[in-house]
């Protein structure tokens, strides 16, 4: 995993009403975590096993979970970066759907 954080569709539902948002944890992957290990299926964007009448948008958050990355003098500032990271992305996807949306009603 790289060192720098991102936030990924990874599933939308026809007009989705809600945004979930999947963060993995320490020593996690953002993909790997939601991937069964017996069947390899990436659960958390398969829509063959998602329910029906979902009406969402799934997206996943990467960033560097690695413990020793994180734990160290600064740690508590390296946790609270990936979480205003994370802020700071989902502000920017509720700009850029709701300017999307004025250009359609437009």
């Amino acid at each position: 995993m790289t060192g720098h954080a991102t936030l990924t569709e990874v599933f939308r539902a026809e007009s989705p009403v809600v945004d979930i948002v999947a963060v993995h944890g320490l020593n996690g992957d953002a993909f790997k975590t939601w991937t069964t290990s017996k069947t390899g299926r990436f659960w958390l964007g398969d829509a063959d096993l998602l329910l029906a009448s979902l009406k969402a948008r799934i997206l996943t958050f990467s960033y560097n979970a690695s413990v020793t990355a994180l734990f160290g003098k600064t740690s508590s500032n390296r946790i609270l970066q990936r979480a205003h990271t994370l802020v700071a992305e989902l502000v920017a996807l509720k700009s850029k759907r709701e300017n999307e949306a004025a250009e359609v009603v437009l």
